[in-house]
């Protein structure tokens, strides 16, 4: 079984950076980490979030079709929640680098 090395250096932490604030997930291909159930979630929610997203607003041509989207309550919520999803995962994202280990779980005391 070939055991995959993550990619160090300034450049490899850079370029995980970046790639996911993009797409949480990218960053940890780009440095061949391994994928953790959190980045999963990440991944899943951005995914899902950036559908949504997608298609409330590419039927939008004109202001007429903005008012339209803005006006209908529940197609502007789950537009404002799948933006909030995705901003989430994204900050989440940056904020975990790929490379960086889980700390130590907290000790139990026994009783």
């Amino acid at each position: 079984m070939h055991e995959r090395t993550l990619r160090r250096g300034f450049l490899a932490c850079t370029l995980a950076a970046l790639l996911s604030v993009l797409m949480p997930g990218l960053g940890h291909l780009a440095v061949r980490a391994r994928f953790r159930r959190g980045v999963a979630a990440a991944i899943v929610g951005n995914l899902a979030a950036t559908i949504v997203t997608v298609a409330i607003a590419l039927p939008i041509r004109n202001k007429a079709d903005l008012a339209d989207v803005v006006a209908d309550r529940p197609t502007f919520v789950g537009l404002g929640l799948a933006l909030a999803v995705m901003a989430i995962t994204r900050l989440w994202a940056r904020s975990m680098p790929a490379g960086r280990p889980d700390p130590p779980p907290a000790p139990r005391c026994a009783s």
